[in-house]
């Protein structure tokens, strides 16, 4: 018969009564948090990620495929809520998908960054306005190519997997909630912090539901006021088609490699519409550029199908209207041998005679 000794045994069974408060702690402190999520989820939170540079260079990785059946779209907000991942992979199952859209940012150095890769031999659809690629704008993105230059440590996979992991299955995990936050909303207003009207998702796609918006009508005047506030680079036409050779030039690096690039103006709001056409005449800007190229130009704007949709804040797609949207733009990018024709052209047919 084995009998445990004693040393064993009182290092096994701790003092009667020892662990009771840390016990105690930890069961009011997961009851408090399950109690913010679900007060959280009563509320119209949803589980969001952290949109940050880990994640960007774990996609960025994905398109280094050597695969001309990638698709990478950069570019800013636009087409990261624009965008429909679920409506292409139906038509596109055989297509990779890669999100390198950044909010709040420029295309330019992205696409200098695809150009440059030898690994890259896919689709671009580069979201661009004439005001995007002005050359002082170029380098927005480029911290984040910097990033993913310099490498990842041994442990970047497994800590973004638990990471991503946390923040799908909470929203009080996500970066629109925090206790400092909670705290200060319900200080100042006795209430529970409002939900963001937006989400994002693991694959870095984004949603906008903007029924979130308690005052719709005032929030779009403020977005209208904010676009007819803003300043733009004064370069001339003949400077502007300077510099867009340059860009021009990297996406002729991805076409050698038997690679397409397609610069799409994004749906747009009448306001920011009438800002940037005002600012960029069409004949001396995105026409005079289409003349010089050989790249792909797609306006929303001649395509009733890609632009007959509600604009809440000027800038961006409702994600009920992204479904339609993306159909209607592989319709447009199916009819120009971008991408194999699934939907029938008839779907998407072009207003501007002028279109190429």
């Amino acid at each position: 018969m084995i009998v445990p000794s004693s040393t064993s045994s009182s290092n096994s069974v701790p003092p009667n009564g020892s662990v009771k408060p840390w016990l105690l702690a930890l069961v009011l402190a997961v009851g408090v948090l399950a109690g913010l999520e679900a007060l959280a989820r009563s509320n119209g939170h949803r589980p969001s990620v952290a949109d940050d540079a880990q994640l960007w260079s774990y996609w960025r990785k994905q398109a280094s495929s050597e695969d001309s059946r990638t698709v990478a779209l950069i570019g800013g907000s636009k087409i990261e809520l624009g965008f429909s991942p679920a409506t292409f992979k139906q038509i596109y199952p055989e297509y990779a998908l890669v999100q390198l859209a950044v909010n709040g940012t420029q295309p330019v150095a992205s696409l200098r960054d695809l150009a440059a890769d030898s690994s890259f031999r896919g689709v671009v659809i580069c979201d661009a306005t004439e005001q995007s690629l002005e050359k002082e704008y170029w380098d927005s993105q480029e911290h984040l190519v910097r990033q993913y230059r310099a490498g990842a440590p041994l442990d970047a996979g497994l800590n973004l997997r638990a990471s991503l992991f946390v923040q799908t299955n909470f929203a009080m995990a996500g970066p629109f909630l925090n206790l400092a936050k909670i705290g200060a909303v319900a200080v100042a207003s006795r209430r529970f912090r409002a939900p963001y009207h937006v989400t994002t998702f693991p694959d870095r796609s984004q949603e906008a539901d903007f029924r979130k918006i308690h005052d719709l009508t005032a929030f779009h005047e403020q977005h209208v006021r904010r676009v007819r506030a803003t300043e733009y680079p004064d370069t001339t036409p003949e400077q502007w088609l300077a510099s867009f050779r340059t860009v021009d030039a990297m996406a002729a690096q991805v076409r050698a490699r038997g690679g397409k690039v397609v610069f799409l103006r994004m749906p747009i709001g009448p306001a920011l519409s009438k800002s940037l056409d005002h600012r960029y005449p069409r004949r001396l800007y995105w026409d005079a550029a289409i003349a010089r190229s050989r790249s792909v130009f797609v306006r929303a704007d001649d395509y009733p199908a890609l632009s007959d949709f509600n604009v809440p804040d000027e800038a961006h797609l409702d994600f009920r209207d992204t479904p339609r949207f993306t159909r209607a733009l592989a319709c447009v990018l199916g009819s120009k041998g971008v991408l194999p024709q699934k939907v029938p052209t008839d779907a998407c047919p072009a207003v501007n005679a002028t279109v190429r």
